[in-house]
């Protein structure tokens, strides 16, 4: 699923700037699944359902992004889809 819905059409990862695109290559196949959901601005229960497990797996997988990526917070991993959002625009 390596890619998302923009205005402009599909984005893959690979469109994405470099240093984000370093960080993001640290990460399983499910965790940019996840991530590229938080893009597309779905919470838990909507990411859960789009992939067919539990919002806790959903939370699961966001605690590893936090921890892979270097990431403290929530907050900081919404920041960091909302950058992958308009570097991809």
């Amino acid at each position: 699923m390596e890619e998302i819905e923009s205005e402009s059409g599909l984005i893959t990862l690979e469109d994405i700037g470099n240093e984000i695109q370093n960080d993001l290559g640290l990460l399983s196949n499910r965790e940019k699944d996840v991530l590229l959901l938080i893009t597309q601005g779905l919470e838990n229960k909507a990411i859960a359902r789009k992939l067919f497990v539990s919002a806790k797996t959903v939370e699961t997988h966001k605690e590893n992004l936090k921890v892979k990526l270097g990431i403290k917070s929530m907050r900081e991993l919404y920041d960091l889809a909302q950058k992958i959002t308009q570097l991809a625009r």
